[in-house]
């Protein structure tokens, strides 16, 4: 259903209609060029009917994007877990994760955290969504979530994902409404769907970028979210007790913990980067923050998640994208695949949930520019093969690529019933029934007929430039005496006219001559002619004069 498909199919049509315009000429070689032409010719005439049966034949009830995708396909996405380098390597795909236009003013860059699966259990090296978040999904936002500031409200156009997570602007007012899912919220805050998105899905958000949420108080809720796999990462362990004894001894709470790891990786060597390098399951935490401290946003978002948690603060690691890019082409704020992006929360007491984003303390650019400065230093995949990512000519390309992609979707593809019913009612057809909507495609389709059988007959009326001389030709023949049938060639009338006798020719020796030479070179031009287009052009010209000045 993408425009790209669309424009391949078109492509093909094209290539069979010449082949079997090609199949039908008369004998010879007739050059390709009119071959193509022809099928061109064929495909314009046949697009009202076209045009008019898309906009008036019975539509599904849902956008034409609706119809699901095969689960079969493989699509690149984030997936309902992590482990460390996973996102690193989606950071190198750049392909639409999804689109979005605000109704008004755009937040900050630094707000933008696109919020997806939420990951408490960690399992041998590998980041899990609590199954217990699931069970307890609701219709409804938490009770512990508080709202505050200005909303922001916002459309999306996301691309199939094979997943049930919804993505929004932390935090949403509601659960947005998608045709033919039911969108329901978990406690985390994480909107999720039933079944898995198959098909391109649009859906408008409201959300407030200031909020808090979480319990005020401990529960035992929150005691899985400080639990450790025993044995792993005894030194990042060791760091969080001690922290923890620092935060006692100065009468804070975790807030001290947070802090402290946020300076350690501002001050300390830290560096970002795609191409970390392999750490170990069992201690790629301690591996990273003590040896070689490199890595992409989720190993920082898991190292602090680790340090937090042995400190006896409950936290947890957020994924989602971060940012985005505009587009200026049609005005959309585009996310993709290379702004996927893992964050942490930690709690605390009367304050709930808190984000911190290690990502940040080590690159602050990778949030303020929504990694346009990794994506300089280290060039993504589809634009490193051309130059810089951000080389002018090529981001206005792809900006005027996504521009005509994005039109695709919104009028050829999200034309469902709906869209077709405000149409009509335009026309003035208030809330058409089936029937009408079928009498009016066979309306149109006989109104696209009768205008194509017109065109045809205009066509056929019309005769080729080389009929008209030759008939030109023959009627000066008869004026002066000769007679000839429509199905005579001309060397046959040729031959006829050097046989009669010259006392008994209507036509002076020169003019039977003159006659002979021009049927022949008729003849020649019609089935052999030159090779070279401007050369058999200027013959023809010359030709044609030479009939119109033609006397018996």
């Amino acid at each position: 259903q993408s425009l790209g498909t669309a424009l391949v199919m078109v492509l093909a049509t094209w290539g069979m209609l010449a082949a079997l315009v090609n199949a039908n000429l008369p004998a010879g070689r007739p050059p390709l060029r009119q071959s193509l032409m022809t099928a061109l010719k064929m495909m314009a005439l046949g697009t009202p009917a076209m045009i008019a049966l898309f906009l008036v034949f019975p539509r599904f009830s849902a956008p034409l994007w609706a119809l699901p995708q095969s689960s079969a396909q493989a699509i690149t996405g984030l997936s309902a877990s992590m482990s460390p380098g996973q996102i690193a390597e989606l950071a190198r795909d750049d392909s639409v994760a999804f689109r979005v236009v605000f109704d008004g003013p755009r937040p900050p860059d630094r707000l933008l955290y696109w919020r997806g699966p939420v990951l408490s259990v960690f399992d041998n090296g590998v980041w899990l969504p609590d199954p217990r978040q699931r069970d307890r999904a609701t219709l409804t936002p938490p009770a512990d979530l508080q709202l505050s500031g200005q909303p922001v409200r916002y459309t999306v156009t996301l691309q199939p994902t094979q997943q049930t997570f919804v993505f929004a602007l932390d935090a949403p007012l509601a659960a947005p409404k998608i045709e033919g899912y039911l969108v329901q919220w978990m406690p985390d805050l994480q909107l999720v769907t039933g079944r898995p998105l198959d098909h391109l899905s649009r859906y408008t958000v409201e959300s407030s970028p200031q909020f808090r949420y979480g319990p005020q108080q401990l529960t035992p809720a929150l005691r899985a979210d400080e639990a450790l796999p025993a044995g792993f990462d005894p030194r990042s362990v060791a760091l969080g007790r001690q922290l923890a004894a620092q935060a006692r001894a100065a009468g804070q709470d975790g807030s001290f913990v947070a802090q402290a790891l946020l300076r350690m990786f501002r001050s300390q060597p830290f560096r970002y980067t795609l191409n970390p390098g392999t750490y170990g399951k069992r201690d790629g935490v301690d591996a990273f923050l003590f040896d070689r401290r490199a890595g992409f946003c989720e190993h920082y978002a898991q190292a602090f998640v680790v340090v937090m948690r042995a400190a006896d603060v409950p936290a947890r690691i957020v994924t989602g994208y971060q940012g985005g890019r505009y587009n200026p082409v049609d005005g959309t704020w585009v996310v993709r695949q290379s702004d996927a992006h893992a964050w942490a929360e930690y709690w605390l007491p009367e304050r709930g949930w808190v984000r911190a984003d290690p990502t940040a303390a080590v690159d602050p650019a990778r949030i303020d520019r929504s990694g346009a400065t990794l994506a300089a230093r280290e060039p993504l995949l589809g634009m490193a093969a051309f130059g810089p990512r951000d080389a002018a000519f090529l981001l206005q390309l792809r900006n005027r690529w996504d521009a005509l992609n994005n039109t695709w979707n919104q009028w050829v593809l999200n034309y469902g019933s709906n869209r077709q019913q405000d149409l009509l009612r335009k026309l003035g057809l208030q809330q058409p029934d089936m029937a009408t909507l079928a009498a009016l495609a066979i309306a149109a389709l006989l109104v696209a007929t009768t205008i194509l059988g017109a065109l045809l007959a205009l066509e056929r009326r019309r005769t080729d430039s080389w009929a008209q001389t030759y008939a030109l030709l023959r009627g000066k023949l008869e004026q002066a005496g000769i007679d000839s049938a429509d199905s005579t060639a001309p060397r046959a009338l040729a031959v006829r006219i050097q046989a009669l006798r010259p006392d008994a020719s209507p036509l002076t020796p020169q003019s039977a001559r003159s006659a002979i030479t021009l049927l022949l070179q008729l003849e020649r031009w019609r089935y052999a002619p030159a090779r070279d287009a401007h050369q058999r052009k200027a013959r023809w010209l010359e030709l044609r004069r030479a009939v119109r000045g033609w006397r018996a």
